[in-house]
């Protein structure tokens, strides 16, 4: 039952950004924007008692706009500037969920484990704000690249490859946030 209820929370929270970047490529522009709404509107009306918290608004902001980003631009600009373009939304969302009284990175964390972190605790504050703007970092990062290679032939092959294992490989780090807390920590980061 537990699984279950974690399963839901973080389709509610993440299905419509999941359906951009893992169905998006697949469909046409119009239909994954029409899915996109559909799925943050199941999420919103599942979520009508408890509310919307920061990270729903800005996560579902994001695949909104991210959907949207190819009816905009399909015609006018180039597939590895929609990329670069993709890339700076993702790292604006992050950007932003660094601000405010927690990041974004510690209202997930906070979620996943049901309860708040210890307010005495500001290591942990810390570190989860530097995190969301390590993925701020990498997203501009990704844009970079893509606009520096993007343009040249053969950089296809590159960034094909080298993209997706770059995503994954952030993935990996932060599903394993007590390993890079501990490093941090050792180096003196944070304290």
């Amino acid at each position: 039952m537990l699984n279950r209820q974690i399963l839901l929370s973080a389709l509610s929270e993440f299905g419509a950004l999941a359906l951009v970047w893992l169905m998006g490529p697949h469909m046409s522009p119009h239909l994954a924007f029409a899915a996109t709404v559909g799925v943050i509107m199941v999420s919103a009306w599942r979520r009508r008692r408890d509310g919307r918290t920061r990270a729903w608004w800005t996560i579902n902001g994001l695949a909104l706009s991210l959907a949207l980003l190819p009816l905009l631009t399909d015609k006018i600009v180039q597939s590895f500037y929609q990329a670069a373009l993709a890339n700076i939304l993702c790292a604006g969302a992050f950007a932003f969920g660094a601000s405010g009284p927690r990041s974004l990175l510690q209202e997930f964390a906070e979620a996943r484990q049901g309860f708040s972190f210890d307010p005495g605790r500001t290591d942990i504050s810390h570190f989860l704000r530097l995190y969301t703007l390590a993925w701020t970092a990498f997203f501009v990062l990704r844009a970079s690249i893509w606009v520096l290679c993007g343009g040249h032939d053969g950089a296809a092959t590159f960034l094909q490859l080298a993209m997706p294992l770059s995503f994954a490989l952030m993935l990996l780090l932060s599903f394993k946030g007590a390993w890079v807390f501990r490093i941090m920590q050792r180096v003196g980061l944070i304290s």
